[in-house]
């Protein structure tokens, strides 16, 4: 669990969560450092920061009832100007790491009630079989 030491440093908190759950030991210190972090972080932002380190990430727009089929992990665009790392789901219950609060387990229900419908997802083999259930579903991929 990483948390978050300004308020807007929820979006390089939850790349060095996903950084680590692949492998890799990156702190938050160390992405301030290299990617700032006073002033917030946009999706296009976390791309880069994700490819740096050698992950493809894709930015999303996703209809909010599909959430069930979201890819985990991922990082979920969340209350309006928040970030949370969705690290795992457990039949219709995701395990959520807000850099803010800390780990919780909820409901799809309740995750989608405050979700924005953006995440950044993976781009990777690893997630190839729960992709093809989310590909299946309505969603846009955004350019940046």
């Amino acid at each position: 669990m990483v948390y978050q030491g300004e308020v807007a440093e929820c979006g390089l908190a939850c790349a060095s969560m996903m950084l680590n759950t692949l492998g890799q030991n990156v702190t938050l210190s160390e992405l301030r450092d290299k990617w700032g972090g006073g002033y917030g972080s946009s999706l296009n932002l976390l791309v880069s920061l994700l490819k740096s380190y050698g992950h493809e990430a894709l930015p999303v727009k996703f209809d909010i009832a599909s959430i069930q089929y979201l890819p985990t992990p991922c990082i979920l665009h969340y209350g309006g100007n928040h970030y949370v790392y969705v690290y795992s789901q457990h039949g219709d219950f995701f395990q959520v790491l807000n850099p803010a609060s800390g780990r919780l387990m909820i409901s799809a229900e309740e995750l989608a009630q405050s979700a924005t419908g953006y995440a950044l997802i993976l781009d990777e083999s690893l997630y190839k079989e729960k992709k093809k259930l989310w590909e299946g579903q309505k969603r846009q991929r955004l350019v940046g």
